[in-house]
């Protein structure tokens, strides 16, 4: 058994055990691909090692967890009729149908069936689904297909291995019934580049050269000028390939990935897009960091940060406000790392005392604050003063 595997075990156990009462099942639905003899092997064997060091209770605990997943792979190694994957084929496809880009009728279908979602279905839904491809109905069926693989793809419980090789088997049963090079064969690339990178089964390196060709046929469709927001999200998820890519020169895949990365915030701004925009400033300067070059980690923070307060401006809620904040401080964390790294002491400083000011701000306009539950006019000028002067600021660097 590799090292690997017997880590992922470790994790989930302690995990088992320290989570709240009544959490367990949502635990092992979304680790089912780790559930077999060798984790109830190091159950058993942790249960003795706890039971040596005096934890009774907890030993006892993992025992009968081990004892009731041993009761449940039993059942489940059964053999399940063809016909009952393919009913639930059907019940998929029209939960696809009912609603457009829904999920929930989906996830009902699901849920209802969790003992179902396991690689046979990847085999069984492109075979079943191809004979239910007939004009006139043969837009609306491949189209049901999408929706319902985007679905189980979603899906945040079942067996999560199985799940992408399911999502992957109705993506390229959608791409090959589907006309080439339009916009919903694009959006089929971007699903199945996606679902090749979190795969979990056959070799990483594989897996992500079939991500970057997709996203590549996906960008001869989904072009700057006629798709931008797509293009944008492309580049995005491409630089994200690049930067993770096993084969080929590596300083050639990380030069890749920045340019992809400025390319994809050549429209994802600031002020206009402030949380695409932070997701793919923060992935660029996270990597220059990586990589030593501070200055690209600084320009690109300061970009994240503008769009984080970007979007704390457009939310009257004080409070929604503050949780926008506390997300994403571990930005300004890495921006000052970044500035102390560079030996930028005084852009380090003005950071410290950006957030600072963000967070006193934040404090002073809690409602809950004032006894009428309404903040003084005074408050509000402050506030008004202090975006004010954060604007010339900004303006000042830019």
């Amino acid at each position: 058994m590799n090292e690997q595997r017997l880590t992922e075990y470790a994790q989930l156990i302690q995990q088992l055990l320290e989570c709240p009462e009544g959490e367990e099942l949502d635990i092992l639905q979304n680790h089912l691909h780790l559930i077999d003899a060798g984790l109830i092997a190091e159950m058993q064997q942790y249960a003795q090692h706890l039971a040596e060091a005096g934890q009774k209770n907890n030993a006892q605990w993992l025992l009968n967890m081990a004892e009731k997943l041993t009761e449940w792979l039993n059942q489940s190694q059964k053999p399940v009729p063809v016909k009952s994957y393919i009913t639930l084929v059907l019940q998929l496809i029209a939960a696809g149908l009912e609603d457009w880009g829904n999920l929930t009728p989906i996830y009902q279908v699901l849920d209802n069936n969790l003992h179902l979602l396991d690689e046979n279905l990847a085999r069984i839904l492109p075979q079943y689904a191809s004979f239910m491809v007939k004009e006139p109905y043969t837009d609306s069926i491949v189209a049901s297909i999408e929706n319902l693989s985007v679905g189980i793809y979603e899906f945040p419980r079942g067996d999560r291995k199985a799940q992408i090789e399911i999502a992957i088997a109705g993506y390229l049963f959608v791409l090959s019934n589907r006309q080439e090079n339009t916009q919903y064969w694009a959006q089929t690339q971007n699903n199945l580049a996606s679902a090749y990178i979190n795969r979990i089964r056959g070799e990483r390196a594989e897996n992500l050269e079939n991500a970057i060709a997709a996203f590549h046929l996906a960008l001869s469709v989904y072009t700057k000028q006629d798709f931008p927001m797509n293009w944008a999200t492309t580049q995005n998820n491409l630089a994200t390939a690049y930067r993770n890519r096993i084969r080929g020169e590596r300083a050639e895949n990380l030069e890749n990935a920045i340019a992809a990365y400025h390319l994809a915030l050549s429209v994802r701004k600031p002020d206009t897009l402030p949380a695409d925009c932070l997701q793919t400033a923060r992935n660029l300067a996270n990597l220059a960091s990586k990589q030593e070059n501070y200055q690209l980690a600084i320009d690109n923070y300061e970009m994240a940060i503008t769009a984080i307060e970007q979007s704390r401006d457009w939310i009257p809620d004080e409070i929604a406000r503050q949780e926008i904040l506390r997300k994403n401080i571990y930005v300004y964390e890495n921006m000052i790392q970044a500035c102390v790294n560079a030996e930028q002491y005084d852009k380090a400083l003005e950071t410290v005392e950006r957030f600072r000011c963000r967070r006193l701000l934040d404090l002073i306009l809690t409602k809950d604050l004032y006894k009428n539950g309404e903040v003084p006019e005074d408050i509000r000028k402050l506030e008004a003063e202090m975006e004010e002067k954060q604007g010339e600021k900004e303006t000042s660097l830019s």
